[in-house]
């Protein structure tokens, strides 16, 4: 009987000792944020804990060594959530590169809706985990995303229930439901490219609009890719009105002139630039024409105000 005790006694002590070794998650945890970082970690194991080597390390050193790396993470921007390092990219705007242990990478933009893991690229989804962790560390997207939102169900609400036919439309109507901030900062794009102004209509305006007016459906679509670029085109229908139009765009495959960083969601800024420009060829010109010239009021007005 003392004998079957004492060998109990001795596989917990062995299971003990085996716990105070590092584990394989750790190891893998602490190569995934050495990549990440691009650091070494051999110097500081040396003079704080004496070892030379990653694997002489105990568990609670090992801790010790995750915990300086993540505060480093978080110095260099970096953010931890559960598996997962979420880093902004210091050049693109509103990108993102979320990262799990294993080494796999997405990128992905919250603000438009972009990420290219698999749901997102092949299974048709409109959101997924990685979107909903970035917006969950940056509460300052999710609420101007929110804020978007709201403001674009407020105005479509009010159109539906004081509802015009789209023939019947004036620009006195155009302008008594949409205020000014809405057009300022949901409905127009204001950029300058190569040394010239862009402005126009945006993608949530087209669609919008395209919804007040009702009866339009897609009825065909394509994506192909030509050489550095994708090309997408869409097709339309105005069932009401019985007309079919189609839109094109085109997007580069890479965010660099230098071909460094891909787009790997290229197809789908092209896809929706193309669903984009065809819906806009349904609405009738002067809806675009007094949306941007109300636009242009409202900027002369900041200028005057900021003289």
């Amino acid at each position: 009987m003392s004998e079957e005790i004492f060998e109990e006694a001795e596989e917990e002590l062995a299971i003990t000792d085996k716990q105070k070794e590092i584990t394989d998650k750790q190891k893998e945890k602490i190569e995934s944020l050495k990549q990440t970082l691009n650091v070494k970690v051999e110097g500081y194991i040396m003079k704080t804990f004496k070892k030379s080597d990653l694997r002489q390390l105990t568990f609670d050193e090992a801790e010790k060594l995750l915990a300086a790396l993540s505060d480093y993470a978080k110095k260099k921007g970096y953010r931890e959530v559960k598996n997962y390092i979420i880093k902004k990219d210091p050049e693109i705007q509103d990108l993102f590169e979320v990262k799990k242990e294993n080494g796999t990478t997405y990128l992905v933009n919250p603000v438009e809706g972009l990420c290219d893991c698999p749901d997102m690229r092949f299974r048709a989804k409109t959101k997924c985990k990685h979107i909903d962790m970035v917006l969950d560390i940056f509460p300052e997207i999710k609420k101007e995303l929110e804020e978007k939102e709201k403001a674009r169900e407020a105005v479509t609400e009010k159109i539906m229930q004081d509802f015009v036919p789209i023939d019947r439309w004036s620009k006195e109507e155009i302008l008594k439901q949409l205020t000014d901030e809405i057009i300022q900062k949901y409905y127009v794009y204001d950029f300058e490219q190569e040394g010239r102004r862009v402005v126009g209509l945006t993608a949530d305006c087209v669609i919008d609009i395209a919804h007040w007016i009702g009866g339009i459906e897609t009825v065909d679509e394509h994506v192909f890719e030509m050489g550095d670029k994708v090309v997408a085109k869409v097709t339309v229908r105005d069932v009401t009105r019985d007309f079919t139009v189609s839109g094109f765009a085109e997007e580069s495959k890479w965010f660099d002139a230098g071909k460094k960083k891909p787009k790997r969601f290229a197809e789908r800024i092209a896809f929706r630039k193309a669903q984009r420009n065809a819906l806009k060829r349904l609405i009738p010109k002067f809806v675009e024409e007094t949306i941007l010239q109300k636009y242009e009021e409202i900027k002369e007005k900041e200028t005057i105000k900021n003289v």
